[in-house]
């Protein structure tokens, strides 16, 4: 397999080598269009998707709708994406997790080389989407590919690359081994788009093109940081999110257990989560909606009451 299309490394430690690609990703390009959508406004500034029109019902409760809703992901042109478990098979007892890009009607599961579990999903600066899981397959160019991970790789170069499972990792340059990563704790290796040389992190994927170390996602499906410079962290257990910006704050979705927050290009906050009666959950928040709703009910209840008109 070319070297520009190997995926990379699964999450887990030391799991066996192997790798699978080619399947072609269709209609997955562009912004994702909610304003045609089946949603319902539960909160001012907070939409909740009930339809995309596109065979994904995110409305119906189990049976019904076999999936919990895990992870949400958004592209650089506002494509949104969620993992979501789906149970089949005998008696219902498989549980594998597929890929949804909403609005598009095709879905992605381990027939195009993803994982039966998806730990995380990121986009990196080049755009491409990466799902880690116990494989960890790249979504580039409209093309996926997927790898297992290993204790060490070689390079095209000759070099051979080694992590143990512990503090950092080496590179055997034919002569010596040379330290890299030094007090981060890494996992498997593997070697990532343009032959460049990864490695999984308690703290993300790292990625080295022969000079520098970058990483490319922090993993952190608990808090989202918009372009604006609003915070959003999600509660513990059913407590909803947090929105902090410019010295502002509000709640929202109280009641909800959010499962996985990502921030959007135009600002809007996408999370996923599950509501009462097992109903998975996707919204859709726009902050300044919130705190502009937020300032207008403060400016309401500061307002002095009428004076009482009497008689005498």
């Amino acid at each position: 397999m070319d070297l520009r299309r190997l995926g990379i490394t699964a999450v887990a430690l030391g799991l066996l080598a192997g790798t699978a690609g080619g399947a072609t990703a269709q209609d997955v390009d562009g912004p994702t269009d909610y304003q045609s959508w089946r949603t319902k406004e539960v909160e001012p500034g907070v939409l909740r998707i009930l339809d995309d029109r596109a065979g994904h019902d995110l409305s119906q409760k189990w049976p019904r709708n076999r999936g919990g809703l895990n992870l949400v992901a958004v592209g650089p042109e506002g494509d949104v994406w969620i993992s979501a478990t789906v149970v089949g098979g005998e008696r219902n007892r498989s549980n594998d997790r597929r890929l949804w890009p909403l609005g598009r009607e095709r879905t992605y599961g381990p027939a195009d080389g993803l994982g039966r579990f998806h730990g995380s999903l990121a986009f990196d600066d080049e755009g491409r989407l990466w799902v880690f899981g116990d494989r960890i397959a790249t979504l580039a160019d409209g093309e996926w590919s997927s790898s297992r991970g290993r204790n060490s790789v070689e390079t095209p170069d000759g070099s051979v690359w080694i992590a143990s499972g512990g503090l950092g990792l080496e590179q055997w340059d034919g002569t010596e081994l040379i330290p890299h990563l030094d007090g981060v704790w890494t996992g498997s290796v593997f070697l990532g788009p343009d032959g460049m040389v990864g490695v999984d992190a308690w703290d993300g994927t790292h990625l080295f093109d022969g000079v520098d170390w970058r990483l490319v996602s922090s993993r952190q499906s608990g808090y989202a940081l918009s372009d604006d410079g609003v915070l959003a962290v999600r509660g513990n257990g059913d407590g909803g999110m947090r929105l902090y910006g410019d010295d502002r704050t509000a709640a929202v979705l109280d009641g909800t257990r959010v499962n996985s927050i990502a921030d959007a290009p135009d600002g809007s906050i996408w999370i996923v989560g599950s509501v009462g009666r097992n109903r998975g959950a996707v919204y859709r928040i726009d902050p300044d909606e919130v705190f502009a709703a937020q300032e207008t009910a403060a400016g309401a209840d500061e307002m002095e009451p009428a004076e009482d008109a009497t008689s005498t």
